[in-house]
């Protein structure tokens, strides 16, 4: 039986969470095949003796690529992706787990059914490893999303998507530069078709110190945010500019909001003073954005804060 859904888990130094992340794929209730490609980057600690014990297990599902040095997170990701066999791509990272041993079935009857949709994604837990914060639940208001609202910031989180296999042959060379490669690879999907969003919690993410994005402060992550879309801005097609304009000077001003938060003013005072003098977008658009800042009670961002 030819593969269904492929399952793409990148792995690194993560031996108290990877058990979990995969029994929640070998748990999948289908009436198709799977497979999990799980590229270990040559940890440090038990990760892939975890991964071996497994793949000894069920090695019908498991395909894991074990590397003799670290090539990195984002090469990692591109020699997992392009491994990736099935009709439908699922990601799961190996900090994160699944909870519903249907989701992966649910989702892609959804993509059978919808085939002008290109990417689904479902609710989520929250969960702080460290007990800070009690769990929180991630849902969101609409059905259906667009490529626009997808510019405005990453709504997909990675541990719930789905999307078609093949829908671009190569990542684009500004792939690799980009901070994060969960939202500009959702991006590049949804250049072909619209995303759709099942109300259901699947899966957990976990919030932990280990965490790419979690020990960084909110004006890092903000930053992380401009960056992706100065990106977008000048390498996606130019109908999109307008809006990843608007979007750029809305996510400066969460930036410059964060420093003042975290008391760093005078770092603050520069920021804002680059903005007014050095604009990477029109001074039109850092007027609205200023506008939008003031009215603003609370950011709505991807991660959380």
């Amino acid at each position: 039986m030819s593969v269904r859904v492929s399952v793409l888990t990148t792995t690194y130094n993560h031996e108290p969470f990877i058990a979990q992340n995969i029994i929640g794929v070998l748990a999948q209730q289908t009436d198709f095949a799977i497979e999990q490609i799980i590229g270990e980057d040559c940890s440090t600690d038990g990760t892939r003796a975890v991964v071996e014990y497994f793949w000894r297990q069920r090695p019908d599902v498991l395909k894991p690529i074990l590397r003799d040095r670290n090539v990195g997170r984002r090469q990692n990701f591109i020699e997992c992706f392009h491994a990736c066999q099935g009709d439908y791509i699922a990601i799961v990272e190996g900090d994160d787990y699944w909870t519903a041993a249907r989701k992966l079935q649910i989702q892609a009857d959804f993509l059978d059914a919808n085939p002008d949709i290109a990417i689904c994604f479902h609710a989520l837990e929250h969960r702080y490893e460290d007990g800070s914060q009690p769990p929180r639940i991630n849902r969101r208001s609409r059905s259906r999303y667009t490529l626009d609202d997808l510019l405005a910031g990453n709504v997909v989180p990675t541990c719930t998507v789905l999307f078609r296999n093949h829908l671009f042959d190569e990542f684009p060379a500004w792939f690799a530069d980009v901070p994060a490669g969960d939202w500009p690879l959702q991006v590049l999907n949804a250049q072909h078709g619209d995303i759709g969003y099942i109300d259901a919690v699947m899966a957990v993410q976990r919030i932990h110190s280990g965490g790419v994005w979690s020990p960084k402060p909110a004006s890092e992550r903000r930053e992380s945010m401009v960056s992706i879309l100065k990106t977008f801005r000048d390498n996606l097609d130019p109908r999109n500019r307008p809006v990843l304009e608007q979007n750029i000077a809305r996510w400066q001003f969460k930036v410059l909001n964060a420093l003042l938060i975290e008391g760093r003013y005078a770092a603050a005072g520069r920021y804002g003073l680059d903005l007014l003098l050095h604009p990477d977008v029109s001074r039109a658009e850092l007027l609205r954005a200023a506008g939008w800042a003031s009215r603003a009670r609370s950011d709505v961002g991807s991660r959380p804060d």
